[in-house]
């Protein structure tokens, strides 16, 4: 298991086991009672411990569980005597806290020995965010490859970056390119390598920082160096005309972005407008179509009417003369040759008619 002996990370560990926390066997869990923490497989041994001594009393005290650490069973030894009987009253489980002795009762009705207690999400946070992935101070992309620590420049950097920020030589010189690890540098080098002296000036040409040995090398012969102070004066007044262009080119920008948002509502609320125009002459345009339909409509039944009435008349001609005819054709088949000319004529006529 993971330990650590460093006092900024003894609240990440269990106090049973010194096992450091994590999200399976060793999560953090409460104890509400105290508000410190155990991990989750202490807990666990703790309660395995007790279920022994109510168990079997007489043998309890005296064994000892194959995987328990020292720690864990002092405490469990320690908490059964003096909670074994409240917890056969009260039918719970008891965890005396490592730090400060406090019991923290846990029912016995629970599915598991642990769903009584909820996790220390502080320390849970906490340790997910040491787990997260380092970046590129300059870049910030995560996953471009082995990172490096300046420990002059006091910042940890990716390898395209690093070649951007030490530009010249003597900088890639002077500036220490140390692997990254998990902790970034705690302390900047302040002192030379070669001579073992303070950086107490700056050389302009190389934009490195020399001691007073330095100075006055081959290395740094003929350039320009300065005291630390007043180059970092120097170097606030350069700045200063930086600095109001940047705030003129920010208002601009704000302006920029003010007139685009501006303008985004205007166009917001022309397309809004148009919408609802084009709703409308649809309305509008449905309501004269169904009209027109509803007209032809009525028309075209009119118009049938009128010709299935035609129709009519014209059958009804038809029969009549059909019964005409046929009364001709009787007349002629029983030979009345003899029928005076005019009813003969006055036949012809109606069937020609």
């Amino acid at each position: 298991h993971e330990t650590t002996s460093m006092d900024d990370d003894q609240w990440l560990c269990c106090e049973y086991c010194g096992n450091r926390f994590n999200t399976t066997d060793h999560t953090p869990l409460l104890l509400d009672q105290c508000g410190h923490s155990v991990c989750r497989s202490c807990v666990e041994l703790v309660i395995a411990f007790q279920f022994r001594a109510r168990t079997a009393p007489s043998s309890s005290c005296t064994s000892k569980p194959e995987t328990a650490t020292a720690a864990a069973a002092a405490v469990a030894a320690a908490a059964v005597p003096a909670a074994q009987e409240q917890q056969q009253q009260q039918h719970c489980w008891a965890v005396a806290c490592a730090t400060c002795s406090i019991v923290t009762h846990i029912p016995v009705e629970a599915a598991c020995v642990t769903d009584g207690m909820k996790p220390n999400r502080a320390i849970l946070d906490a340790l997910a965010e040491r787990e997260k992935p380092a970046m590129c101070s300059v870049c910030h992309t995560p996953g471009v490859g082995p990172l490096f620590d300046c420990a002059f420049c006091f910042s940890t950097v990716c390898e395209g970056c690093w070649d951007k920020m030490h530009i010249t030589p003597a900088m890639q010189a002077r500036h220490s390119k140390i692997p990254h690890t998990s902790a970034p540098p705690t302390e900047v080098n302040n002192k030379c390598s070669k001579h073992k002296k303070t950086f107490k000036l700056f050389c302009v040409t190389d934009s490195t920082l020399v001691c007073s040995v330095c100075a006055f090398s081959k290395q740094h012969q003929g350039h320009n160096v300065v005291p630390i102070e007043e180059h970092l004066g120097s170097a606030s007044q350069q700045l200063e005309p930086l600095a109001h262009q940047l705030e003129e080119k920010q208002t601009k920008m704000a302006a920029t972005v003010n007139t685009i948002e501006h303008e985004i509502t205007e166009i917001n609320k022309a397309h809004e407008e148009f919408d609802a125009d084009l709703v409308q002459a649809t309305k509008r345009l449905k309501d004269l179509l169904q009209s027109r339909c509803d007209s032809l409509l009525a028309r075209s039944q009119m118009l049938r009417k009128e010709r299935v009435g035609q129709l009519s008349e014209q059958r009804s001609s038809l029969d009549l003369l059909m019964k005409h005819v046929a009364a001709l054709r009787t007349q002629l088949d029983h030979g009345h040759q003899d029928q005076d000319q005019i009813s003969l004529m006055v036949l012809l006529q109606k069937a020609s008619a």
